[in-house]
């Protein structure tokens, strides 16, 4: 990893990764959550917010978190000092007060120091490169450009098309590439990749989401025969074996974190949390705001103490391991039992017959309130099971990916899931006319994304061009992991975007750093089966998550010692028809005329 006088010089350059928390439905894949790594998201309101405060002021070494960094001046000169290497950001001009001093040039707007595009989290400026950037630097990177794999599932996928199916959810592989291609345009034209441009190449998948074998096949033939700098997303099912068979043939990919990133650095990381960053949230939640309380959301038990059981999706040893380390913690931290733990497998074959059997288990063993973390599809056969044996628990959402989206949650039985609520990694959902990746490739590009199911969860474009920034011209694997380790955080305290750092910011524990996951921060929820309103697919029907207190969002040690405020309308949302005022960028005029 970088040495301290490295890192020490890209704190003092680089603001925050402001860009990256535009992403409104942040998830990588649909399955990946319960086996390593956890993907874990508009009605108008007068709640009052809070104005984020910027963080990422690092002028003086300071990430905003306490964590300083000793100075190694090039110079006493201030000017020499930050033009030595020949890149200039804001946030360093604006530390030595000579912002005025350089030619920022039409993409910056000089008033915010940040890009001249319309979010409110745009990427911070620099000045304008020019000089030598070294050429072939790394695989995959020349003078001219940076090759990137964009890896899609096959045409067919029986795993992705069960989980999808419900949801109606059309966009092509030929889709999601191009409109990877539409962002890497989009945010190219903004960040500075010091000369060379991104060359994105689609690989499309040789066998279904949950196939490992095919899974290595294509880290390998990728690795060997296209010999990118990067991949962008992999099996949903087989991520691990996927992400560890580039790193070993010296390939980067934005397709995994947790454990097996910091096993492999500097070759994985992604913008989720880890299954271990998600379970310290979730223990926290339960062991503050419900544990030793009545199960009062529960038609069933509304009178009892509350009593917790857990179900998740077995992936491999690494998902039950983190159940167990998840049950530990809630005994060792809160005093709380937490039993049974029940695994499952999504197998559409016998999720049916899986669930009644389970759902009997809970039932017979007298648990109040059911801690779900699995897969966005099981929740279906889950619940009607549960009504059908008259069994009416609260289900407790644990942030896994796209269980706490509106569209796959009206696919539940509405009767059990009228019970749900808990923690979720999702910001309040902005309408996409007025926010987020859709309004951003349409405000660029003058029409519609190809993909406009799935272009929320297109996050890779965004961070790799920030990240790309920030490594300078010399573009290798290890300047780019320096990068997003020394990265300040993202504002906190937005309600329509996640926090996302990187590295060690003094928020998780020692032994899981470094941290080479994006998301830190989470949003107390609760569905509202009754409400008619717009789900994350601007498709109207009835039932949504409501977001408490407007969406405020939460980092390790900041729940609340108090009952949980759900299923109580004053101050909830469930979706911004407008960006609020505090978080309203200027308007800039179209490229597209």
């Amino acid at each position: 990893m970088a040495d301290e006088s490295d890192m020490s010089r890209q704190l003092r350059r680089w603001g925050p990764l402001g860009v990256i928390a535009v992403i409104v439905v942040i998830v990588v894949v649909v399955l990946v959550a319960s086996g390593g790594d956890d993907g874990d998201d508009e009605a108008d309101t007068d709640t009052d917010t809070t104005q984020p405060t910027d963080d990422g002021d690092t002028g003086d070494g300071d990430t905003g978190n306490g964590d300083t960094t000793t100075s190694d001046p090039v110079s006493d000169d201030p000017m020499e000092a930050i033009t030595a290497d020949g890149i200039v950001s804001w946030t360093e001009a604006e530390a030595a007060g000579l912002t005025g001093d350089f030619e920022w040039g039409d993409r910056c707007d000089t008033d915010r120091g940040t890009y001249a595009y319309p979010d409110f989290f745009a990427g911070e400026c620099v000045v304008p490169w020019e000089g030598d950037n070294g050429g072939a630097t790394e695989t995959g990177v020349t003078a001219d450009s940076i090759r990137i794999v964009v890896y899609t599932a096959p045409e067919v996928d029986p795993v992705l098309d069960y989980v999808t199916g419900p949801i109606n959810n059309d966009d092509t592989p030929k889709d999601v590439f191009d409109t990877h291609v539409g962002l890497a345009e989009f945010y190219g034209s903004f960040f500075e990749t010091y000369g060379r441009t991104l060359e994105l190449v689609q690989y499309e998948a040789t066998g279904p989401s949950d196939d490992e074998v095919a899974a290595i096949a294509d880290a390998e033939t990728i690795a060997r025969d296209l010999q990118p700098f990067m991949v962008w997303s992999g099996p949903a099912l087989q991520l691990t074996v996927f992400g560890e068979t580039l790193a070993a043939n010296g390939i980067m990919c934005a397709c995994g974190g947790g454990v097996t990133a910091q096993e492999n650095y500097p070759y994985l990381h992604t913008v989720t949390k880890s299954a271990e960053q998600s379970r310290i949230l979730l223990a926290e939640y339960i062991g503050k705001r419900l544990a030793g309380r009545n199960a009062v959301h529960s038609p069933d038990f509304a009178e009892q103490e509350r009593t917790f059981g857990y179900l998740y999706l077995e992936t491999g040893e690494v998902s039950t391991q983190v159940a167990e380390d998840f049950r530990d913690r809630l005994a060792d931290e809160y005093g709380v039992t937490l039993d049974p733990l029940i695994p499952y497998r999504l197998d559409p074959l016998t999720l049916q017959e899986q669930a009644t059997t389970i759902i009997a288990s809970l039932k017979s063993a007298g648990v109040t309130s059911i801690v779900f973390a699995g897969d966005a599809i099981a929740p279906r056969d889950f619940t009607l099971a549960a009504t059908e044996q008259e069994y009416f628990p609260e289900w407790i959402l644990s942030g896994t990916v796209l269980v706490d989206t509106s569209v796959f949650a009206r696919t539940y039985d509405q009767q059990q899931w009228a019970n749900a609520f808990g923690m979720s990694n999702t910001s309040v959902p902005i309408a996409r006319e007025v926010g987020g990746n859709y309004f951003l490739y349409e405000w660029f590009h003058g029409e519609p994304p190809p993909a406009g199911d799935t272009i929320g969860i297109q996050w890779q474009a965004s961070l790799t061009l920030a990240l790309l920034q920030g490594a300078g011209p010399n573009l290798t694997h290890e300047s780019y992991a320096e990068s997003m380790l020394a990265a300040a955080p993202t504002r906190r305290g937005a309600i329509t975007a996640p926090s996302i750092s990187f590295g060690d910011q003094g928020i998780w524990p020692d032994e899981i750093l470094p941290d080479l996951n994006g998301i830190d921060d989470v949003s107390e929820v609760w569905w509202d089966p009754d409400t008619i309103g717009i789900d994350e697919l601007e498709r109207e029907g009835a039932g949504v998550y409501q977001y408490v207190d407007g969406g405020t969002r939460y980092l390790p040690g900041e729940w609340p010692d108090t009952d949980p405020k759900v299923f109580d309308p004053d101050g909830a949302v469930d979706r911004y028809v407008e960006r609020p005022e505090s978080e309203t960028p200027p308007d800039y005029p179209s490229p597209a005329g």
